[in-house]
């Protein structure tokens, strides 16, 4: 497995790019939002439904895409999911061009992210599937923080690209997208006529119960991330008297902010650092930036522990990924679905649970935040016994 055909590593910038683009893909049509409710006829909640709902059939979609990943092969896996994905922002565009508010773009438009929850939850899995083929085992951090990082990247080029085209047509970012997605889609397709098939059903079985903590760690962290995320925005907009509109522009420099930063981290310092370097680092990252963040006003600004919280994320996240897959080599698309279900869970549960504290407890509702750091340690503690009893 150390060694890499020299066209298999020429084609490392396919998987690479099908994750830059789905990143901006997604952060570019959140930045559209007021657009999108403006000339659709629709409203926010019927954009939150549409939206929050290819969130939860993604989640559903994942383990499934994981499963078939391990038996047809990662680059099918890939021609097919990102083809779906292409095929949905397609639709998206068609119903926008369409009489506002009637039944055929509703129609569509649901049709579209119906199509984007089937396909979309594929992408990622294949993608780190296919950026790992042929690298040693060493070398998957690496790999799998470079991805992660690109994720990041495209999410903080999406709303530069809305704002850029905001003077003409603010969609026209997602047009730029879609055609750079057809042309990408087309390179897919030849190289999974050429791709080897994946792993035998069989030999590729991954249960649940020897790596429930690491699972569950990767549940915590986005379920965290969630609530910040969907806290953030009403925090600023209260504490600070500001604006909707105000608030919004924070709130992006924020997300900018932390996007920026777990770029950084995964490009730069996570190949510097060794495994136990880089979990000892993330979680002492997570640990503070969750306390800070927890006892924080928005007087004080969230600059500090948001940066902390996104580059506990990028070293931590590589860091289980990788070792579920060492567990299980031979299903690796099954570990890849699995952690995507419970990310998408995560930021779900996230959002879900921050709306109730801010209503519970309005002054103060990320101060749970300041239990994350000992939560983490005591899954990491309740590994190391699952691992030590395997041994005896």
């Amino acid at each position: 497995m150390t060694g890499m055909p020299s066209k298999a590593k020429q084609e490392r910038w396919q998987p690479a790019s099908a994750v830059l683009l789905t990143g901006l893909a997604q952060s570019a049509l959140l930045s559209c939002l007021p657009w999108l409710m403006d000339r659709s006829g629709l409203g926010a909640t019927a954009w939150s439904w549409l939206l929050g709902g290819s969130l939860w059939g993604m989640m559903l979609m994942a383990p499934l895409w994981g499963k078939w990943l391990d038996r047809r092969g990662a680059a099918l896996g890939l021609w097919l999911s990102f083809s779906g994905f292409t095929l949905a922002l397609a639709l998206l565009l068609l119903a926008l061009g369409m009489v506002p508010g009637s039944l055929a773009m509703v129609g569509l438009l649901l049709v579209s992210r119906l199509v984007h929850s089937l396909f979309m939850a594929g992408v990622f899995p294949s993608a780190q599937y296919l950026q790992l083929q042929g690298l040693a085992p060493e070398r998957w951090r690496g790999a799998l923080a470079r991805l992660s990082a690109l994720s990041q990247l495209g999410r903080l080029l999406g709303p530069a690209l809305v704002a850029a085209f905001a003077w003409w047509w603010p969609p026209l970012a997602l047009l730029l997208v879609l055609l750079a997605s057809m042309l990408l889609a087309a390179a897919l397709w030849r190289r999974q006529r050429l791709q080897s098939k994946g792993t035998d059903a069989k030999e590729s079985a991954a249960p649940w119960a020897p790596a429930l903590p690491l699972y569950l760690l990767a549940l915590v962290i986005t379920t965290a991330l969630g609530q910040v995320q969907f806290l953030l925005g009403p925090l600023l907009q209260q504490g600070l008297g500001l604006s909707p509109e105000g608030a919004s522009s924070l709130m992006g420099a924020y997300l900018a902010l932390a996007a920026l930063v777990a770029a950084l981290v995964g490009l730069g310092l996570v190949p510097r650092l060794g495994s136990s370097g880089q979990l000892a680092l993330g979680v002492l990252c997570l640990s503070l930036g969750g306390a800070w963040l927890g006892w924080s006003s928005p007087q004080q600004g969230f600059w500090g522990p948001l940066a902390l919280l996104s580059a506990g994320l990028a070293l931590t996240s590589p860091w289980y990924g990788v070792k579920l897959r060492e567990r299980w080599p031979r299903a690796q698309g099954r570990v890849a679905g699995r952690l995507s279900s419970l990310h998408t869970l995560g930021y779900g549960l996230g959002m879900v649970s921050g709306g109730w504290l801010l209503q519970k407890t309005p002054q103060t509702p990320l101060l749970g935040l300041a239990l994350l750091g000992p939560l983490l340690l005591a899954l990491l503690a309740w590994q190391a016994w699952l691992d030590k009893k395997s041994r005896a």
